[in-house]
């Protein structure tokens, strides 16, 4: 069962993982984390978990696993990290990715942001969207994951204006890769594709490619081609290509964050200062 594994909801101890339908399996999922929550923002709480080494992880000392969780709020990188009771190491991880590695081993427990808006480094934007362009090969199902974790969704290019932009992005980059995967599904194994966010529901802007889709039985999953000059087809969803995500800015979000940040140091800093008045009574 699922309360017996050590990485729950699943391996990535993602809640909102996808669910295929098959005869005879039952999901079961866990209802609730330990949490710890800091001014307004909450971190789910996995024991006997450590985030795994990488060029994105510090280590740093702190006192209390909940000075550390505040030392990842303050830092604008950080979705997740890890602390060990007993060395008081505080592992922050910077990747800018909710779903990192992780290594089971006793006295360590790994904190996730509940909600994370990334700084989407090296992204572009263009109205009130920032993306993405990731050269991580991945099947679509895979790419569509990777998105969440960053923070973000898959692409759903709505309008001509959002599309063409991506297309000149990507003629710009040159890259000389074949296809970029974005958020297009056939859900019913017709000749017309759904944004994943819209099931059944047509999409009111297409730049499909003629002949496309070629495979709606058995290629259900979008991509912007190259040989089409990056108009649309459809592919077989096993197939690994890079893909692109979308950020949406939420203004009053990141002011939010900005205001949550300025508290968590404020705290950080009373805190110490309490430490070195216990020391000078002592």
């Amino acid at each position: 069962m699922c309360t017996s594994e050590k990485k729950c909801c699943d391996e990535s101890y993602n809640c909102c993982v996808t669910i295929e339908t098959f005869d005879r399996w039952e999901v079961i999922k866990k209802d609730e984390y330990e949490r710890i929550v800091i001014n307004e923002a909450s971190f789910s709480v996995l024991n006997k978990n450590r985030v795994v080494v990488s060029e994105f992880t510090t280590d740093q000392v702190v006192d209390t696993k909940m000075l550390c969780a505040i030392r990842c709020s303050s830092e604008e990188k950080c979705c997740v990290a890890s602390y060990d009771t007993s060395t008081s190491i505080c592992r922050l991880d910077t990747s800018e990715n909710c779903c990192v590695d992780i290594e089971i081993v006793d006295g360590w427990e790994t904190f996730k942001t509940d909600k994370y808006e990334t700084p989407c480094t090296g992204c572009i934007s263009y109205g009130t969207s920032s993306y993405k362009f990731s050269e991580d090969y991945k099947p679509w199902n895979g790419a569509k994951i990777s998105c969440v974790c960053f923070g973000g969704k898959f692409l759903e290019a709505e309008t001509t204006e959002e599309n063409n932009f991506i297309k000149a992005e990507l003629v710009t980059r040159n890259t000389g890769i074949n296809g970029y995967w974005l958020g297009g599904y056939n859900f019913n194994k017709d000749g017309n594709l759904e944004w994943i966010s819209s099931p059944d529901q047509p999409m009111t802007y297409s730049d499909m490619n003629p002949g496309e889709p070629s495979g709606p039985t058995t290629q259900r999953c979008l991509v912007y081609w190259r040989a089409f000059g990056y108009a649309w087809g459809d592919a077989y969803c096993s197939a690994e290509l890079p893909y692109v995500c979308e950020f949406i800015k939420n203004i009053d979000n990141h002011e939010h964050r900005f205001i949550v940040r300025c508290l968590s140091l404020f705290l950080i800093y009373m805190l110490f200062k309490r430490g070195e008045l216990m020391g000078i009574l002592q």
